[in-house]
């Protein structure tokens, strides 16, 4: 094989995995923009909960939702009967149905009973956008409004309710009576279920409420873990992404045009850990940057075209007037010169190349020993 084609197969290499390096790079920053996405709904979610926390600090929910599920298996027992004469005659299915409509009957009446349900609803409304300029009078007057219509549509449907309770329980009585199995009439046993299922309204004010709590914080946990799945992805293509850019310059590829995302994963691998994960995904601020450069040669200043190279691979070229050149690289904070090269005199001369470690934005120009 010719030197020809040998050098030819070689840049194609090269080529190759500098694409798959770029490939990943930008893989690397997209999923960085979604974690960061994942990271902001989680901390706003947090913020939430926590002033949830805060409005209900004083109420004993927990307590009143497990009288609830008692009162509720109280009120079978006492109801289940009633529950078998009803058509289809499935107890269990009816008893649950009772129990949703009681659920739902306590939400309506919760915001006028409950004054913390009325500053938690008041906190809600300010997170709605179209609610967000209403001065607090109004947004008083609202929640009042709306406790107060609730409350009325929750009133009729518990009263409905405990009528056909009422009237399904006088009827069983009735059949009871005609088969023979009860001497007596309506007795307290037969208006307990009426009366049970008003104190599993009341002590239902909260189930709502505390379903909610516990799916938002499930959703909080969910998002923190999608976060940090999103971060170790994020930190793997970024390691293949520069892995790639090494085998890519190993193989002789030019890497003075690189491409920003390219710039960006090596910037993060180096300089940002994966254990710190906002920080490891948070954006990469750039800035311009300047590296100042005087040329020495013999002891006296000297002209020339000088090329900066810096360790995140930023590349800017000038010609010196009097010895002298700030050079303009668009780059991060944290960046350095690590390699200049010079063609003393201008064009068409020899280069000299110097390896170090130079910094930017120096007060004092880098003297450059040629």
């Amino acid at each position: 094989m010719s030197a020809e084609n040998s050098s030819g197969i070689q840049r194609q290499r090269a080529k190759k995995e500098y694409d798959l390096a770029a490939d990943a790079a930008s893989t690397a920053n997209t999923i960085a923009g979604q974690a960061r996405v994942v990271r902001k709904e989680q901390l706003e979610l947090e913020e939430r909960l926590r002033n949830w926390d805060s409005i209900m600090s004083t109420v004993p929910y927990q307590i009143l939702t497990i009288i609830f599920i008692i009162v509720c298996v109280v009120e079978y027992y006492f109801s289940r009967e009633i529950y078998r004469e009803m058509p289809g005659g499935h107890p269990i299915a009816y008893a649950l149905g009772f129990i949703a409509v009681a659920v739902f009957i306590s939400e309506l009446l919760v915001l006028r009973l409950v004054h913390h349900k009325r500053i938690w609803k008041r906190y809600e409304l300010r997170r709605d956008p179209n609610h967000a300029d209403l001065l607090d009078e109004e947004m008083e007057a609202k929640v009042k409004r709306q406790a107060d219509q609730q409350a009325l549509f929750g009133v009729l449907l518990l009263i409905g309710m405990c009528t056909l309770l009422f009237y399904f329980s006088l009827r069983r009585v009735e059949l009871e009576q005609q088969a023979g199995e009860r001497v007596g009439g309506f007795g307290p046993e037969d208006i307990a279920p009426i009366v049970l299922y008003v104190v599993e309204v009341l002590t239902g004010l909260f189930v709502w409420y505390l379903l909610r709590r516990s799916y938002l914080g499930w959703k909080k946990g969910s998002l923190a873990r999608r976060f940090r799945k999103l971060v170790t992805q994020c930190a793997d293509i970024t390691a293949q992404a520069v892995k790639k850019l090494k085998d890519a310059v190993h193989a002789g590829y030019d890497t003075s045009d690189m491409s920003d995302n390219l710039r960006e994963a090596v910037f993060r691998d180096r300089l940002r850990d994966e254990n710190e994960a906002d920080t490891y995904v948070a954006p990469i601020p750039r800035t311009k940057r300047t590296a100042r450069l005087i040329l020495l040669s013999g002891g006296a200043q000297v002209d020339g075209l000088v090329t900066a190279y810096t360790e995140f691979h930023a590349v800017s070229s000038g010609g010196t007037t009097a010895g002298r050149i700030d050079l303009v690289l668009d780059t991060f904070e944290g960046d350095t010169v690590c390699r200049i090269v010079v063609q003393e005199g201008g064009v068409g001369n020899g280069e000299k190349e110097i390896t170090g470690s130079f910094t930017l934005d120096s007060a004092d120009p880098h003297r450059i020993l040629l």
